[in-house]
């Protein structure tokens, strides 16, 4: 979705490929393409509107918008990144990421401030390693607002809105919250509280406003741009008094203001990807629009005349209202490729030789082609879950299982201490029959998903690092580690009966059913 300056149209993704600009006041108008990039995350939006953000923990990518070349790429290895966001002057990103020392082996988190002109971090700061999900500027710039999960027993203990001075790097204050907005004048304070209360506070005086009661859906909170109105518990109130000024029929849990602050706009997901699309009158709370889009997570671009829609089938839908000249069709040829191509998926050096040697493009469409696929980042939960779905399964053909091993291993170089990467790492050799390496990955395996507690993967590892133990001629190393798969301690109830029919066939000489 993309929402004009004025407020009175927005452009919708449909799932044919279309943009359809609408007239928040009256019928469609026009119609136009829709580009589409291969991305699995949605962007973040500098304030200024001129770059975009991609987190591909442990990796971020910063573009210029609009702008051939790579971006910057900050590495946070060998943590991974919670949460990303802009300083509001969009001179600095800051990022939070969580991980194991590699001197102490105890679990740390930071806060990192990232200069975009150099790509160096400018300075860290130690926080505590609950998980972190959004973050928030003040307009200052000058507090970061984090929101905090505290896991206890395995559950979600409480969750906290946490306000970090950057200039002392002491936190300031703690709230109980799930979600957190600065007011545009930076001294009001929005927090929804655990207990679904929405309390606006005045940061000058440390003094409360107003309470408001909100329902079992009451997790977002958003400001007008003039800072007069706010979204909370599916309505819109004013926000000096309190006062509610309508709850739209229908809206969902998450809803944003158009630039003028007169529109309200949603999307409710209604499948597996997709969604509705809904625009109220902010005054009258009276249904204007209500239009099936390609997907339920979405990115405005700060101006409102691009956005981004986040789709699992498809990955990310490129949508802006601009006129399709000659110049921005090649773009989108370009990019529709692109997306194609990494999609299948294709590694990039693959994806370059394949466009340099297309016969059935232009010469301006493989140039623009050949950038853009330079500077993508390959996706390595993407790859990782491509190669999973060869690995499990027992009859593949050798050509197919190659196929699995180099997703795989692109994968594991871009992730090397993930836990789950590094199984289907050991597995695809395992596959290929390189069994000295697959024991070697698959036991680095067991380690990293032991440190992460990852218990749904504890036996996998376990199991298959015993079959190529067995296939080294390691018998009764391989007995042992089989038996400790099936150790309570290691959650055997995770790993497929298939699975556990193939070992037994291979060490204990089980008959086993192919893929049952």
């Amino acid at each position: 979705m993309a929402i004009s300056a004025d407020g009175t149209r927005l452009a919708s993704g449909g799932a044919d490929g279309e943009i359809k600009i609408w007239d928040a006041m009256a019928d469609p108008t026009q119609s136009l393409s829709l580009g589409r990039m291969y991305h699995p995350r949605l962007p973040t939006y500098s304030p200024d509107g001129r770059m975009l953000a991609y987190n591909y923990s442990p990796r971020v990518n910063v573009r210029q918008l609009g702008q051939a070349g790579r971006g910057l790429f900050l590495d946070h290895a060998p943590y991974s990144v919670s949460a990303i966001t802009f300083i509001p002057d969009s001179r600095m990103l800051a990022s939070t990421c969580r991980g194991r020392d590699r001197a102490s082996g105890q679990l740390v988190q930071e806060i990192r401030l990232w200069n975009l002109e150099s790509g160096r971090v400018d300075r860290s700061i130690p926080i505590p390693t609950d998980p972190i999900g959004e973050l928030a500027f003040s307009p200052d710039g000058k507090t970061l607002a984090l929101t905090t999960v505290t896991i206890a027993n395995n559950r979600v203990a409480r969750r906290d809105v946490k306000l970090w001075d950057l200039t002392t790097e002491k936190e300031l204050q703690s709230f109980p919250g799930t979600s957190v907005a600065f007011g545009p004048d930076g001294q009001t304070l929005a927090i929804v509280g655990n207990d679904e209360t929405l309390k606006l506070i005045d940061r000058t005086h440390d003094r409360e406003l107003i309470r408001l009661k909100g329902q079992k859906t009451a997790t977002f909170v958003t400001f007008s741009r003039d800072g007069k109105t706010l979204f909370f518990d599916g309505a819109v109130w004013e926000t000096a008094s309190g006062r509610p000024i309508c709850r739209p029929e229908g809206i969902g849990p998450r809803a944003y203001f158009n630039p003028d602050g007169k529109r309200l706009f949603s999307v409710t997901q209604t499948s597996a990807t997709g969604g509705l699309l809904r625009v109220w009158d902010v005054t009258t709370g009276d249904l204007l629009l209500a239009v099936g889009v390609p997907g339920f997570a979405l990115a405005v671009h700060p101006g409102g005349w691009r956005c981004d829609v986040l789709t699992s089938v498809t990955g990310t839908w490129v949508v802006d209202a601009q006129p399709l000249t000659p110049q921005l069709r090649q773009q989108r040829e370009a990019q529709n490729l692109v997306a194609q191509l990494f999609r299948r998926p294709m590694l990039k050096e693959d994806v370059l030789a394949f466009l340099r040697e297309l016969k059935t493009i232009s010469k301006p469409v493989r140039q623009e082609a050949l950038v853009l696929a330079e500077q993508q980042e390959q996706d390595s939960e993407w790859l990782n879950y491509r190669s999973a779905m060869v690995g499990v399964q027992s009859d593949r053909t050798p050509a197919e299982y190659g196929q699995a091993l180099k997703w795989a291993a692109e994968a594991h170089r871009l992730a090397p201490n993930h836990g789950a990467v590094t199984n289907t790492f050991g597995l695809a050799l395992y596959r290929a029959e390189k069994y000295e390496e697959a024991a070697a990955v698959l036991e680095r395996a067991r380690q990293l998903n032991r440190q992460a507690k990852r218990a749904n993967h504890y036996a996998y590892d376990l199991l298959f690092l015993a079959m190529a133990q067995w296939k080294l001629g390691r018998h009764e190393e391989a007995r042992a580690t089989f038996q400790q798969a099936r150790d309570p301690d290691s959650h055997p109830r995770f790993v497929e009966p298939r699975h556990w029919r193939e070992a037994e066939a291979l060490i204990e000489g089980k008959t086993a059913e192919p893929n049952q």
